[in-house]
């Protein structure tokens, strides 16, 4: 199988854009994305990359680029040899089996990287995270929508949830977030491949972690509402500072109170919580 690399030209793009970029390109059939000086790298399989529409797209943008068939090789450890830790906060440590942590975190993830979204590297992620450690999680139910490497549904267990369902539509995430729940000897936590159509809508969590993107929680917006207890927090993120005024709509409509924002750069994690009655 081949893959397409895409060379985008950021050294004169304003320093929000290639966050956008990312977004975009994303729902184009792009897996991965490399910053390196003044280039943004992106990269996806040739058959299920929408070429026409990228090329459409970039050009639309008046942004220099240029895409290139590469042969196959071994991607999941070329990206392995690049994964750094992520720290959030000081609170929060996620790191690869081959770090050594240099001083003691509350809470520290121990993943084996693979490409699947949820390392924490992303601001969505992190963002996610900060939202949740100002909650309780003690004694909880969790549903953590679009899981990737399940890097959320580990850090609920550790903050004391009792029960989590951690589901991804992408076969490749699920089996990477089944390996990371055992090498961090999770109890807790139930995995499903699933893009929520076949999960149950009636009230069983207390607390959803949906980071995805702005369609999907618009496309799933009943059954994550659903899903939700009274009094329930509902934490959506994968979205851009300018979703917000869609997103915040259409929830509000649906009953939920919107509360609080975290903020970095572009990206956005947003928290609703559900009538008591």
């Amino acid at each position: 199988m081949t893959y397409t690399k895409i060379q985008i030209k950021t050294s004169s793009l304003p320093d929000f854009l290639p966050d956008i970029l990312i977004a975009k390109l994303a729902d184009m059939g792009v897996e991965s994305f490399e910053e390196q000086n003044d280039s943004l790298f992106a990269y996806g399989k040739t058959e299920e990359l929408q070429l026409d529409d990228v090329a459409e797209f970039l050009t639309q943008m008046i942004i220099s680029f240029e895409m290139e068939e590469i042969p196959e090789q071994n991607w999941n450890k070329k990206w392995e040899e690049n994964f750094k830790f992520v720290e959030v906060d000081d609170k929060v440590l996620i790191h690869a089996d081959f770090h050594k942590p240099e001083k003691l975190y509350p809470h520290v993830i121990k993943i084996h990287p693979k490409m699947a979204f949820g390392t924490g590297h992303h601001q969505t992620t992190r963002l996610v995270i900060r939202h949740m450690l100002n909650l309780d999680f003690n004694a909880k139910t969790v549903l953590d929508f679009g899981a990737g490497t399940a890097v959320l549904a580990i850090l609920a267990e550790q903050m004391g949830a009792k029960s989590i369902l951690a589901v991804d539509m992408d076969e490749w995430a699920i089996n990477n977030a089944n390996e990371n729940i055992q090498i961090n000897q999770c109890k807790t936590i139930q995995v499903k491949q699933s893009n929520g159509d076949d999960l149950k809508t009636d009230a069983l969590y207390d607390v959803i972690l949906a980071n995805v993107n702005k369609n999907a929680l618009l496309d799933r917006k009943n059954i994550l509402i659903d899903g939700l207890k009274p009094s329930g927090i509902l934490i959506l993120s994968g979205l851009l500072e300018n979703d917000l005024p869609e997103i915040q709509t259409a929830y509000e409509k649906s009953g939920l109170k919107f509360e609080t924002i975290n903020q970095e750069n572009e990206w956005i994690a947003v928290k609703f919580v559900k009538s008591a009655i």
